[in-house]
């Protein structure tokens, strides 16, 4: 059968809430390394337990990542070249969009 898609709901049990928390904190402390490893991104997650426990995970630092974030104080981190490249993605994006609503609409009239 495969893996099956689990309803996202609130978890009522306390017990359970926290057996969850603890599984899910692990797998996205894992996706944050692997991110920070494959992309060389600098990350930072705070994620605090039911019970109030604060867990950390960042890379290469909590200080350093808040310091690059403070460092940039209002002012644009991107560069002009990352800043176009993004422009361009989007308007490829769009563009995308838009001949797939053109593609639908003559699935629909045929």
């Amino acid at each position: 059968m495969g893996r099956q898609k689990i309803e996202m709901k609130k978890i009522e049990k306390e017990d359970a809430h926290q057996v969850c928390f603890s599984k899910r904190r692990q797998g996205v402390f894992k996706k944050a390394s692997e991110l920070s490893t494959l992309c060389g991104a600098q990350i930072a997650i705070i994620v605090c337990s039911p019970g109030g426990k604060p867990y950390v995970f960042a890379h290469p630092s909590l200080d350093s990542v808040i310091n690059i974030c403070n460092s940039s104080s209002g002012s644009s981190s991107l560069s002009h070249h990352q800043e176009s490249r993004i422009h361009e993605l989007n308007k490829g994006h769009a563009d995308l969009l838009a001949r797939l609503d053109a593609a639908r609409a003559i699935s629909q009239e045929q």
